[in-house]
């Protein structure tokens, strides 16, 4: 009876995480979820005000600007993107019309259809929000 009752309790413990478990979305799913525009949230105090829009062929426009209220323009980099193994990949082309030779690896934390949470390799966690102004 106790060996019945361990394995029943196994069972049941196995069902109940596998119930739970939540699956990653997939690199072409989390594409799918980035495509759009997004404004830097003010939270987030390490980075420049700005607007990105990430287009589905893979390209970037990014504005910077000096203040949250987006007025004044600190520069404007045109890249490619790409999600592979969770992670957003950028190769900045562009910044102010000049070459560029930058490329930035960020860690998808979570990306739902209104926010974005990326980590950069310094480890800082970078907060997005999907608008086409800036908040």
């Amino acid at each position: 009876m106790y060996k019945y009752l361990t394995f029943l309790m196994l069972v049941l413990s196995t069902s109940a995480i596998s119930s739970t478990y939540i699956p990653l979305p997939s690199d072409n799913d989390l594409h799918k979820l980035i495509v759009g525009t997004w404004v830097v949230d003010p939270k987030d105090e390490h980075a420049n005000a700005g607007i990105g829009t990430y287009k589905s062929n893979g390209t970037l426009l990014f504005n910077a600007y000096q203040t949250s209220k987006c007025i004044k323009l600190r520069f404007q980099a045109f890249a490619n993107w790409r999600v592979k193994n969770r992670k957003l990949y950028t190769k900045v082309i562009t910044v102010n019309g000049k070459p560029s030779k930058i490329s930035i690896e960020d860690e998808i934390i979570s990306v739902s259809s209104e926010k974005m949470i990326l980590k950069a390799d310094s480890g800082l966690l970078q907060y997005r929000i999907k608008s086409g102004n800036c908040i």
